[in-house]
C-alpha cells in the first residue's frame, strides 16, 4: 500500500487520535498477504511493531516484507508459511506462536468463493474462516491470559445471511458460497465472544472491514468482473480504509457483542463500535459447544463428515 494512501489528511488524523506507538510489541497477522492484511501490516509497521506473518504464498510473502523494508529498514519481521486448510500447517502455526507469545493476535484469514472439498472431514470454506482460528485461540488460552496478548478476530456482515444449522455446522449442504463463508464468520464470532467471556474477558475483540475491493470481493464471473469492478472502487471503501476497522481493534476495548466496523450502515467510513444483533443466547451456546465438540474430534483425527477425507 502506497504511503501517500496513508498519509490522507482524514487517515492522518484518525491515527493521531486512535493509536499510539507499538515500538516493542509483538503482533503476529494471519491472512497477511491479503488486501487487508497488507494495508495493515503497513500501518502496523509505521507503527514500529514487530511483525510475525503467517502467508500461504512465499512469492507473496517476500514481496510483502521487502516493501514494509524498504519504508522501515530496521522493521523487525518474520514469516511463517502456512495454509490453514491443512491441519498439520495449523499446529504450525500453533507452535510458532507458543515461541512468539505475540501482544496481539490479528485473525485476518479468509477465502470465499473457492473449490470446495473436505479436508479432515471438515468443509475447506470452514476450515480456514473458523476452525483453524478457533483452534489456535482455544489451545493458546492459558498462554494469552499469562501474556494478556489481545486477539482481533475479523468477522464479516455476512454473518447476517442465514442462521446456524445444527445439522450442518460447516454448510457442507449448502452450495451457494455467500451462505458457506456467512456461516463461517458467523460461528467465528459467536463462538470466540462467548469463548472470551468465559477464559479471556477483555481479551478478544471482534472487528468488520464493511465492504471493500480486495481479492474476496473478486469472486463473480470473469465478464460480470470486468463490468463491475470500476465501480466497485467507487463505490466500496479502498483497503488501506477498510483496515482502520481491523488495526481499531487493537486500540479500542469492546464489551462482548460488540464490534467495531464502518460507521455509515456497516460499509463506508472511519472505524466505530457497534453492537453485532442477530444472534441469540442459546444460538451461541450451541455454536460454541459445536465448537468445543469439532475442535476435539478434529485433533483427534476424526472424520466428521463421512463423505470427509481423514486427517
Amino acid at each position: 500500500m502506497a504511503k501517500k494512501q496513508r498519509d490522507s489528511a482524514s487517515v492522518r488524523r484518525w491515527l493521531f487520535s486512535k493509536t499510539t506507538s507499538l515500538v516493542g510489541k509483538r503482533v503476529a497477522v494471519t491472512g497477511a498477504t491479503g488486501g487487508l492484511g497488507m494495508a495493515l501490516c503497513a500501518y502496523l509497521a509505521d507503527l514500529e511493531a514487530d511483525l510475525l506473518l503467517f502467508a500461504r504464498n512465499r512469492d507473496k510473502a517476500d514481496s510483502l516484507v521487502n516493501a514494509l523494508r524498504k519504508e522501515k529498514p530496521a522493521l523487525r519481521i518474520e514469516v511463517c508459511l502456512c495454509d490453514f486448510e491443512k491441519k498439520s500447517d495449523t499446529i504450525k502455526a500453533l507452535e510458532r506462536l507458543e515461541v512468539y507469545r505475540p501482544d496481539y493476535l490479528v485473525l485476518a484469514s479468509g477465502i470465499y468463493a473457492v473449490p470446495r472439498h473436505h479436508v479432515c472431514g471438515v468443509d475447506n470454506v470452514f476450515t480456514v474462516n473458523c476452525l483453524s482460528p478457533y483452534f489456535l485461540v482455544h489451545r493458546l488460552a492459558n498462554q494469552f491470559k499469562e501474556t494478556g496478548c489481545h486477539v482481533v478476530v475479523v468477522g464479516s456482515i455476512a454473518y447476517r445471511y442465514k442462521k446456524s444449522d445444527p445439522a450442518d455446522f460447516d454448510f457442507s449442504g449448502y452450495r451457494q458460497s455467500y451462505l458457506c463463508y456467512g456461516n463461517s464468520k458467523r460461528t467465528l464470532m459467536a463462538s470466540l465472544t462467548r469463548f472470551g467471556e468465559s477464559h479471556l474477558p477483555g481479551q478478544i475483540t471482534v472487528v468488520h472491514p464493511g465492504i471493500s475491493f480486495t481479492g474476496i470481493t473478486a469472486h463473480y464471473p470473469k465478464w460480470l468482473f470486468a463490468l463491475i469492478k470500476h465501480p466497485m472502487k467507487w463505490i466500496f471503501m479502498e483497503p488501506h480504509k477498510a483496515a482502520l476497522c481491523l488495526l481499531a481493534g487493537l486500540f479500542t476495548d469492546c464489551k462482548p457483542w460488540q464490534w467495531i466496523g464502518p460507521i455509515f450502515l456497516d460499509i463506508w467510513g472511519m472505524p466505530k463500535i457497534k453492537r453485532f444483533k442477530g444472534i441469540s443466547s442459546d444460538e451461541a451456546d450451541a455454536l460454541s459447544k459445536t465448537m468445543e465438540r469439532v475442535v476435539a474430534q478434529w485433533e483427534q483425527g476424526d472424520v466428521l463428515h463421512e463423505t470427509g477425507v481423514g486427517c
